[in-house]
């Protein structure tokens, strides 16, 4: 009876962890370099839910991502187009990102965050900390 009990007990532990890991974006899409190179850093070994970065994610002049996966192919810049084609659950802009996209995504019923400060240090590590707690990274973050 015990054995069943502990049973129960475990499977019903794995089933709230893979329902917890469910409710988190599965298919992120980042619109900044920031953005990129923070993803890539929290989802080291789930890049896979990573679906575009940004356009600039590959240009050593304003990046600093060494490699991408190859998981990782579709870049996204001003073009609506290009973000809903990867079908994204969340994407990821900033307050300099034209408006007018964000507003695009939101009508067509995508999660859309915008990172808003990034005067300093301490505005850059609550964009992590903020960044890690919208795709369940929280404690890497």
């Amino acid at each position: 009876m015990l054995n069943k009990f502990l049973d129960f007990i475990i499977l019903s532990l794995v089933f709230s962890a893979s329902l917890l890991a469910a409710s988190f974006p599965q298919r992120i899409a980042s619109g900044t370099v920031g953005t990129d190179e923070n993803l890539l850093k929290l989802l080291k070994g789930e890049e896979q839910r990573i679906v575009a970065l940004s356009t600039f994610a590959d240009n050593s002049k304003y990046s600093f991502v060494t490699e991408i996966p190859k998981s990782v192919k579709a870049r996204v810049g001003d073009n609506i187009e290009s973000l809903l084609v990867v079908n994204p659950d969340l994407v990821i802009l900033a307050s300099y990102s034209a408006p007018e996209i964000a507003q695009q995504l939101k009508s067509a019923k995508v999660n859309v965050q915008i990172q808003k400060s990034f005067g300093g240090i301490k505005d850059i590590e609550d964009n992590i900390v903020e960044l890690g707690r919208l795709i369940g990274k929280e404690k890497e973050a």
